[in-house]
């Protein structure tokens, strides 16, 4: 019996200083995750609370047994506040930018306190481990996100380039923005004139609206058609050589305001990326407007020259 109790005690010693030696007083939680989109474009995502719900787990949503929130905010760094249970910890979101430019590292860090009691000290090691499983599981969901275009920009952006295009254009100012009527009579006016040339269509007309630099509320519009030869022009209709070169491109179902919303999901992709605008955006007319006439069927396609 005495060394039944012997062997128990030495189990026991065995098992604590075992506890000691693997389980540190502090366990440092640290989870890393790349996604391939810019920490600048990223970080209103992670900084915004009501924007946690676009990338956030489903089943993790606020109220059940762990808590998150905003404490504090830094230069591409979230403050986050983890609540398990009784327990409050802090943790840090940094969002690491790499070498690749289009890529970046989410790393998230906490750490618990363990205590003494080797007992203690085990179930906090099974709740860091836990906690740990939470913390990846949170941020390949915001990897997967961001790493789509449209979810970040509202649109899908790709890179493409152009050959060498032929043009046949015609500008004129409007005293309010050009409606679809307007731009058709343009497109009209290109057709029977490269019709009169026995010039073909190449391609789908294109258009570019912008605001009137010298008349408040008036707008300037640009129409242009692709045709297969260079032509001389005819009085307000001109010829221009669009030069090959590098376009972001993004393809929009919708009316007016869904391009315009589109158009400027891809400035800001412009600012965050660092690219260069080299020349006015225009639309191409997928479809056609006058024949179909609910805007929500509409395709439109954005080129935007950059470099």
């Amino acid at each position: 019996m005495k060394k039944l109790g012997l062997v128990f005690f030495a189990i026991l010693v065995i098992a604590v200083v075992g506890v000691e030696l693997f389980i540190p007083s502090t366990l440092e939680v640290v989870r890393v995750v790349p996604a391939r989109c810019r920490a600048v474009a990223a970080f209103p995502f992670f900084s915004d609370e009501h924007k946690w719900k676009t990338w956030w787990p489903d089943h993790l949503a606020a109220g059940e047994e762990m808590g998150f929130r905003i404490e504090g905010l830094s230069y591409q760094n979230v403050d986050i506040g983890i609540r398990e249970g009784q327990q409050e910890l802090p943790s840090k979101l940094s969002l690491l930018p790499m070498n690749n430019r289009d890529s970046m590292l989410l790393e998230w860090k906490t750490a618990l306190r363990s205590g003494w009691n080797p007992v203690e000290r085990v179930s906090r090691y099974r709740e860091a481990r836990r906690l740990a499983g939470v913390m990846d599981e949170i941020l390949l969901h915001a990897s997967a996100f961001l790493g789509k275009k449209e979810n970040v920009y509202g649109v899908d952006i790709r890179e493409t380039s152009t050959t060498d295009t032929l043009l046949v254009v015609t500008r004129t100012e409007k005293p309010g923005y050009p409606t679809n009527a307007d731009i058709y009579v343009q497109i009209g006016r290109l057709v029977n004139y490269i019709k009169e040339e026995h010039v073909s269509q190449t391609g789908y007309p294109m258009v570019n609206v912008t605001a009137s630099a010298d008349k408040q509320g008036a707008y300037r519009l640009m129409v242009a058609l692709p045709v297969g030869a260079r032509l001389a022009g005819k009085g307000d209709i001109t010829y221009m050589r669009l030069i090959p070169g590098k376009y972001l491109v993004a393809d929009v179902k919708g009316g007016d305001s869904t391009v315009a919303a589109a158009l400027a999901g891809m400035k800001d992709y412009i600012r965050d990326y660092d690219r260069t605008v080299m020349a006015i955006p225009f639309q191409s007319l997928v479809t056609d407007r006058q024949q179909e006439t609910d805007s929500s069927r509409w395709m439109t396609r954005i080129y935007y020259p950059v470099m």
